[in-house]
């Protein structure tokens, strides 16, 4: 989501039809420069420092070795298979008699015990984007025209304050949880929509 807000943010702060075709092309070369060279480090973060996959992942895989190789560069060698066990433990499933649950896809869209959390999951994506909220990054420059301070500016507060505010819930989350975010997220949304809609029409 952050890459997604800074993207927005360098797009709505430069007006490309000030600019000429060289210039145009200029920017669009340092635009995807920027998300090639993250992309590049996270590349080669993975290849040196994040070199194996979760325990989770490990563990239901049934990869042992590289289960014990990872948690020997975590824990002292003394906890190690101590470790290992209790993660075993946490993900055995309650009252079952195998090791891990299979879950498929037809369970997790129509299965009662997942389904209804599905619906969930993908309806508050689905009203997310129903919000309207990108309307704002398409045609700021129309729905503020008519206001004393320059539409390119405000076009370009918008990228600002988008970007600070996914910084922000990032570290909230940990704290907060999602539920509470998303309520006041959606309460915040809905005034400063209404309010975007009322200057559009001054």
């Amino acid at each position: 989501m952050l890459p997604f807000v800074i993207g927005l943010m360098q797009a709505s702060s430069v007006k490309l039809e000030d600019m000429n075709e060289e210039e145009v092309w200029t920017f669009i070369w340092i635009i995807f420069t920027i998300p090639i060279v993250i992309s590049l480090l996270q590349l080669g973060l993975l290849l040196t420092v994040f070199r194996y996959d979760t325990p989770n992942f490990l563990v239901q895989n049934g990869d042992d070795v590289k289960l014990r190789q990872l948690f020997s560069h975590i824990y002292h060698p003394d906890v190690v298979e101590e470790r290992i066990v209790k993660i075993k433990e946490d993900l055995k499933p309650a009252n079952s008699g195998d090791m891990y649950e299979s879950v498929s896809y037809y369970d997790v869209c129509f299965g009662p015990r997942y389904r209804r959390a599905t619906a969930l999951g993908v309806g508050i994506a689905c009203f997310q984007q129903t919000t309207g909220t990108n309307v704002q990054n398409f045609y700021s420059n129309q729905i503020f025209k008519g206001m004393a301070v320059s539409s390119e500016i405000i076009t370009g507060a918008i990228g600002i304050i988008n970007f600070i505010a996914v910084s922000i819930c990032l570290v909230l989350l940990h704290y907060l949880g999602r539920r509470t975010l998303m309520l006041w997220g959606f309460f915040v949304m809905s005034l400063s929509l209404s309010f975007s809609g009322l200057f559009s029409l001054i």
